[in-house]
């Protein structure tokens, strides 16, 4: 499942199943319970969807043992149709570390006099 964070404008792939994010681990994929964003692109000359991490792509190779794997180019296996599902939704605990994590590394990747005075535009 793709999660966004419309306040930070950050895409979170989300093992329903396993309650945990997919992350990269060395050359290849992980889950984990702390978020990694990914980056959605539009490819319009197959038009679909790209899903990157960490300047690789996510792809799928159904006879490899495991069949989501990381890319190093935009294949045929490297473009996804997404489709928006109102009724599929994580727990709200999930929600919640989601919103934590993404105030958390905004905070930290923001000089502290700028980060005061958004708190007190937005408060």
């Amino acid at each position: 499942m793709l999660l966004h964070s419309e306040k930070y404008n950050e895409y979170y792939l989300y093992n329903l199943g396993a309650k945990k994010y997919l992350c990269v681990e060395g050359t290849g994929l992980a889950l984990s319970s702390t978020p990694t964003p990914v980056s959605i692109s539009y490819n319009s000359s197959n038009k679909g969807f790209v899903i990157s991490v960490q300047g690789k792509y996510l792809g799928i190779k159904a006879n490899a043992e495991t069949p989501v794997v990381l890319l190093s180019s935009t294949a045929l296996g490297a473009i996804f149709q997404l489709r928006t599902n109102n009724y599929l939704r994580p727990d709200e605990d999930v929600m919640a570390a989601l919103v934590k994590n993404a105030e958390q590394e905004a905070h930290e990747n923001t000089p502290e006099h700028l980060f005061i005075e958004g708190l007190q535009t937005y408060a």
